[in-house]
């Protein structure tokens, strides 16, 4: 038959012995949410998920005649990434005469009702740079263009674009089609970062750190009471420990 020295004492070891597991299961909370939070940032800083949304297209724009991109989606929140686009064109098939205007459009399309053959070049490329978000040339001098949008400015994520190529009447060498190469691309995993820094080590990090420090000082009281008289031990400390104080030791 066990006297109460040895209940308590089997109690306090239980006890320790829960203690001991929770403080691992914290633990290993903690590490593992790191290891995640630096998984996702490493995949944020390499190329590799901008990779993955990188599509390249590759347009032929005649001489006084535009071409549309047909919608350009990013599957990412808006506002909580950034898209770069960035242009060049084929120096291989133009001249110093070619150039080429580019329209970027949010949303969707504007109007495009207007007949490029009864308006002049002046009117139709006013009414695609007042229509449109961003615009800008590439020529056979300057091929290359890059626009980076982020945060702010990426409140959607459907795009279009349009290719312009008007004539002009003092140039009788510019009757040139003009080839266009774009890329797109745009970072999916940005939202996941800052979200999962708030979630994960500005509100789950002190908590777990609390509790492992709470369960590192129950111990500490575990490992106190061990080395005390238990016969004296008060009724405080039983009720502590679950030991029932009206119930007979040989019955708990």
């Amino acid at each position: 038959m066990m006297d109460d020295n040895d209940i308590i004492k089997q109690k306090l070891m239980e006890r320790s012995a829960d203690l001991d597991v929770a403080k691992q299961r914290w633990i290993f909370a903690f590490v593992a949410s790191a290891l995640f939070f630096g998984v996702v940032l490493t995949l944020f800083i390499l190329p590799v998920s901008e990779r993955t949304s990188e599509h390249n297209m590759r347009f032929s724009v005649g001489k006084e005649s535009y071409e549309q991109s047909g919608a350009i989606e990013a599957i990412a929140v808006p506002t909580l990434y950034w898209i770069e686009f960035e242009f060049e064109m084929d120096l291989t098939a133009a001249n110093e005469h070619n150039r080429i205007y580019i329209y970027l459009f949010k949303d969707e399309m504007p109007e495009l009702s207007v007949d490029v053959t009864g308006t002049t070049s002046e009117e139709l490329r006013s009414y695609f740079r007042l229509t449109s978000f961003r615009n800008g040339s590439i020529t056979y001098s300057r091929p290359s263009l890059s626009w980076n949008l982020a945060f702010r400015d990426a409140d959607t994520s459907t795009y279009y674009m349009v290719f312009y190529n008007p004539d002009d009447p003092e140039d009788p060498y510019d009757n040139l089609a003009s080839e266009v190469m774009m890329k797109t691309s745009y970072e999916p995993l940005l939202p996941l970062v800052p979200i999962f820094f708030v979630i994960s080590f500005l509100i789950m990090l002190p908590l777990m750190i609390i509790r492992v420090y709470v369960i590192i000082q129950k111990k500490k009281e575990l490992r106190i009471l061990l080395s005390l008289d238990l016969e004296n031990l008060s009724d405080e400390d039983k009720v502590r420990l679950g030991i029932p104080l009206s119930v007979p030791a040989d019955q708990i």
